[in-house]
C-alpha cells in the first residue's frame, strides 16, 4: 500500500501536474478509487514465508536505532546519537560491542543503562527507539509481461507505522554477482560479438591500471573457460575480463537500459561487472531488470496500480499501457 501511494502521488504530479500537497490531499481526501496491481494470494504467500521463522538462521538479533535529547532545567539541550551510545558501551562493556541484542528486553536494558549515565534529576528527555529484527530482508514479485508488481515485502517483522522504511523500494544495496548477467554477459552476447562458447582465461588478473586482484569465490583458477561455464559457476575473473573485452562503457549503457536509476557515470569501471558500484540498487529495480530478460528482452517499468478513478468514477489515470523498451534481442 505504501509503495502504491508513493507511485500514485508521484504520477499525479508528473502526469497531471498537481503539486505535492495537492496530490497528497487528493489521495487521502479526494474519494479516489485506486485499482492496484497486487495479487492478494501472492501477497499472502509472501507474508507467510516472510513471517516463518524456519526460513531464517537460528539466533535472530534485535537491531537498535536510538536517539536521545536531554533538556536541562536552564533550557540547554544536548542530542545523543546511536553512534554515541555504541561508543559508550564499547568503552564500558566490550570493544566489540554492536547495537545488536538477543532480545528486545536486552536492548531496553542497555537503553536504560545508557540513560542512567546521562540523565540527571530535573532533566527532560525525548527519545526515539526503533527495534528491528535482524537479519532483514525484502522481496518483490512482478509479472514480467505486464510490469505489474504482484506482491512486495518491505521488511521482516511487524509493521508499526504508515509509510515506514520500505527495503524493497527505498534502500539500495550492492547487487554483487546478480550484476554479472546485467552488466557483462547480456551486453557481451547482445552487442559485444561474443557467444556462450567464447573463451576467457581464468588466471590471475588485476583491474586494468591497478594492482588490485580479482579473486574467484573458491580461490582457484580453471584456465580457458567458456562464458557458459563462467555463468553457471559464477566465475569472477572471466566476468571482469568479458566486460573489459567488450568495453565497460557498453556494459554501463546496458545497465542504464535495464532501468537502474541509482547507477551513474562513476560506475563506468570494470568492477561494475561484479556489482561493485557507488550507491547500490533497489530490490525493485533489480527485479525489473531480470523481468526484462524473462520478458524476451523487453523492459517494462514496474507498476503498483492499473487505474485511478475520481470520486465520480471517471478515469483520472490509466496505467495499464506499459512504459517499455527493448534492452536485448529476443535471441539473446
Amino acid at each position: 500500500v505504501d509503495a502504491t501511494i508513493a507511485q500514485v502521488i508521484n504520477d499525479l504530479q508528473e502526469v497531471k501536474g498537481y503539486t505535492s500537497q495537492q496530490a497528497y490531499n487528493l489521495v487521502y481526501n479526494g474519494g479516489l478509487t485506486i485499482e492496484t496491481a497486487q495479487d492478494p494470494e501472492v501477497q499472502k504467500i509472501m507474508d507467510e514465508e516472510t513471517s516463518n521463522e524456519d526460513n531464517y538462521p537460528a539466533g535472530a538479533k534485535i537491531g537498535l536505532e536510538y536517539a536521545l535529547t536531554v533538556v536541562k532545567p536552564d533550557g540547554t539541550q544536548t542530542n545523543y546519537s546511536k553512534e554515541m551510545m555504541e561508543k559508550y558501551f564499547k568503552e564500558n562493556e566490550s570493544s566489540n560491542f554492536e547495537l545488536l541484542f538477543d532480545s528486545k528486553e536486552d536492548a531496553q536494558a542497555h537503553i536504560d543503562a545508557y540513560k542512567e549515565s546521562i540523565v540527571e534529576d530535573g532533566d527532560k528527555i525525548y527519545e526515539t527507539i526503533n527495534m528491528t529484527i535482524q537479519p532483514q530482508i525484502s522481496m518483490v514479485v512482478m509479472d514480467q509481461s505486464t510490469g505489474y508488481v504482484k506482491g512486495i515485502v518491505g521488511g521482516r517483522g511487524e509493521k508499526t507505522e504508515s509509510l515506514s522504511l520500505n527495503r524493497a523500494t527505498d534502500t539500495t544495496r550492492q547487487p554483487g554477482s546478480t550484476f554479472k548477467i546485467i552488466a557483462a554477459y547480456s551486453a557481451a552476447l547482445d552487442a559485444g560479438g561474443l557467444t556462450l562458447a567464447s573463451v576467457q582465461d581464468d588466471a590471475p588478473f588485476c583491474y586494468t591500471g591497478t594492482e588490485t586482484p580479482v579473486n574467484n569465490y573458491d580461490r582457484r583458477y580453471r584456465g580457458f573457460t567458456t562464458l557458459r561455464e563462467a555463468i553457471t559457476s559464477s566465475i569472477n575473473i572471466v566476468t571482469v575480463k568479458t566486460l573489459a573485452q567488450i568495453g565497460k562503457e557498453l556494459g554501463w549503457q546496458y545497465v542504464q537500459d535495464y532501468g537502474f536509476t541509482t547507477v551513474d557515470s562513476r560506475d563506468i569501471t570494470e568492477s561494475l561487472a561484479l556489482g561493485g558500484i557507488t550507491i547500490g540498487v533497489s530490490n525493485l529495480e533489480l527485479t525489473a531488470a531480470y523481468a526484462a530478460i524473462a520478458n524476451s528482452g523487453t523492459y517494462i517499468k514496474p507498476k503498483f496500480y492499473t487505474k485511478i478513478l475520481d470520486h465520480n468514477g471517471n478515469v483520472l489515470l490509466d496505467n495499464t499501457n506499459s512504459e517499455s523498451h527493448t534492452v536485448i534481442k529476443e535471441t539473446t
